[in-house]
């Protein structure tokens, strides 16, 4: 997954080119079209110093079953009615700019991850991918704003209502219930998102206290658990690959590719522009059709090659 800000960030700047409907519905509720950016990522912190089953379901949505995951996503939105559904198409549209750049950042992402990987060998994969990500957010945020990440406030961004956090844990129950076969609770479901704010607002923070009482933490439970994700270090490698070098992504080894983050970011925002116009045009129809997605969030996982294939 690309980090949290990257993602926040790429939905600021291609909201733009989405059609008016998804922009008045982002522009009425921006917590809710927020957190879609995030997409399946809240599952990720649901007890996370506990090893919570949640990450399973999250790693399931990202790798699996992607064209019956929107199919489903797609009539639970179009189901409701009146400022349901606008809240719905909020979190729906962020949901597809989470796919987007996603499914484009991670071969490079991961290229780069099997690169350190062989000078860090006794790292831990999900952290070395982890650092790569956090250091890619840190010169987003820097080149666009000329401030640290740690300025970033997340509760302004991020707060959402009843109403909204309500629609949206509904949807996601009924999305991991009929895809996946995965019963959650919705009262569970809201408990991560809100676990998730609370863990980014830790690790955007500038108290110095509170990083290395993590770090003393992640000796107990794993090594690279949290370091991989703080805020306060400024990369010292062309994260963005603004040199242009060779990258590949590991299910297509041999063709080499070049594209720097900002360009990858227009190549993605394209893709979600366009797929917000499709959905767009099916939720004015109030008929949904299901679409083919060649690759899942998680393309180019080295670890998911037998995958590549799916959905």
């Amino acid at each position: 997954m690309a980090e949290f800000i990257s993602h926040y960030l790429f939905g600021q700047e291609i909201l733009p080119l989405m059609p008016k409907a998804a922009q008045n519905a982002a522009t009425t509720y921006k917590a809710a079209f927020n957190w879609g950016l995030q997409g399946p990522d809240p599952f990720f912190y649901h007890a996370l110093a506990l090893g919570s089953p949640f990450k399973k379901y999250a790693n399931l949505m990202h790798s699996q079953k992607t064209d019956e995951l929107f199919y489903a996503f797609s009539r639970a939105v179009n189901r409701l009615c009146d400022e349901r559904q606008i809240i719905a198409q909020a979190y729906f549209y962020g949901f597809l700019c989470h796919y987007a750049l996603d499914s484009n950042i991670h071969p490079y992402v991961y290229c780069r991850q099997l690169q350190w990987k062989e000078k860090m060998p006794n790292v831990n994969d999900s952290s070395i991918h982890c650092r790569i990500e956090n250091d890619i957010d840190h010169e987003l945020y820097m080149a666009k704003f000329k401030k640290p990440l740690t300025d970033f406030d997340v509760d302004k961004q991020y707060k959402l209502s009843e109403e909204e956090i309500a629609v949206i844990s509904v949807i996601l129950h009924y999305v991991l219930k009929s895809v996946y076969d995965v019963n959650i609770p919705t009262a569970k479901i809201r408990m991560s998102f809100e676990e998730m704010r609370r863990v980014i607002k830790v690790l955007y923070s500038k108290n110095q206290t509170i990083c290395q009482s993590l770090k003393k933490l992640e000796c107990i439970v794993g090594k690279g658990l949290f370091t991989g994700h703080f805020k306060t270090e400024k990369p010292n490698w062309d994260c963005l690959n603004l040199k242009h070098s060779p990258w590949f992504n590991a299910w297509q080894p041999n063709t080499l590719r070049a594209e720097s983050v900002p360009e990858i970011f227009d190549i993605a925002g394209k893709e979600a522009a366009n797929l917000a116009v499709q959905y767009s045009s099916e939720l004015d129809a109030g008929w949904m059709l299901l679409h083919h997605f060649d690759v899942s969030f998680d393309n180019g996982n080295p670890k998911n090659r037998a995958f590549k294939q799916l959905n």
